[in-house]
C-alpha cells in the first residue's frame, strides 16, 4: 500500500494545500485520515460529514483501492495468513456447530457446562477479510497491483467490511413434516443467510 499510497496521495495533498492560506499545510499523511473522518462522522452523526465532500468521486475511488490493498495484503487473499489464523478457529466452531445443542463444552477455568441450545458465532470488520480468505471466497479474483486501480477487480473491501458490518453463522435445525414445510424452511434460510446485519 505504501507504493500506491506515494502514487495517489501526492496530488490531492497539493491540490488542498493550493486551497489553504497561512502557514497550515497538509501532509500526505494528514491527507489520508481525512476519509476516515468523513467515514466515522458520518456514521456517528447519520448525516454526511463535510469531510466527504472536500475529496472528488476519483479520489474517494483511489483511497477505497489503498483500504482494498490494505485488506488484501493484510489479512485477505494476498497473503497466506488468514488461513493460518482462521483456519483453527473455523474448525472449532465447526466441531462445536455440527456437536449442537444439549453437548457438553469446557470452559476458560477446565469446568464442563452443557451447551446452550441456540449457538452462533460473530465476526466483524477485518474478521470478514480473514473468513473470507480462509473459506475460498476469494481464490479466484484479480490480484491487485500496487501502481493502478485493475478494470473490473471485485475484491472492493467496502463491499464486505462495512461500519458495523457483520456475519453471523448460526446452525439451524428445521424439522419439516411436509414438502411445504419444508420449503418454507428452505427458504427462511435462504433468506437468512442474505441477510445484512
Amino acid at each position: 500500500m505504501t507504493t500506491y499510497k506515494s502514487i495517489f496521495l501526492p496530488p490531492i495533498t497539493a491540490r488542498l494545500n493550493a486551497l489553504i492560506t497561512g502557514d497550515l499545510v497538509f501532509t500526505d499523511s494528514d491527507v489520508f485520515i481525512f476519509p476516515y473522518l468523513c467515514g466515522f462522522e458520518s456514521q456517528i452523526t447519520g448525516t454526511l460529514s463535510p469531510f466527504c465532500s472536500i475529496f472528488t468521486d476519483a479520489e474517494l475511488k483511489q483511497y477505497e483501492y489503498a483500504q482494498d490493498l490494505r485488506y488484501y495484503y493484510g489479512i485477505g487473499p494476498g497473503v497466506d495468513l488468514a488461513s493460518k489464523m482462521m483456519l483453527p478457529y473455523l474448525n472449532s466452531l465447526v466441531g462445536l456447530l455440527a456437536k449442537g445443542p444439549g453437548v457438553n463444552g469446557t470452559n476458560a477455568a477446565g469446568e464442563s457446562f452443557e451447551l446452550p441450545k441456540i449457538l452462533m458465532a460473530f465476526f466483524n470488520d477485518g474478521q470478514t477479510t480473514e473468513l473470507g480468505a480462509a473459506t475460498g471466497v476469494w481464490d479466484n479474483t484479480t490480484v491487485l497491483g500496487a501502481t493502478e486501480i485493475p478494470e473490473g477487480y471485485t475484491y472492493i473491501a467496502s463491499h464486505f467490511v462495512s461500519m458495523r458490518g457483520t456475519v453471523a453463522l448460526e446452525r439451524l435445525n428445521c424439522p419439516a413434516s411436509s414438502s411445504k414445510s419444508r420449503a418454507r424452511a428452505e427458504e427462511e434460510i435462504a433468506k437468512r443467510r442474505y441477510h445484512a446485519y
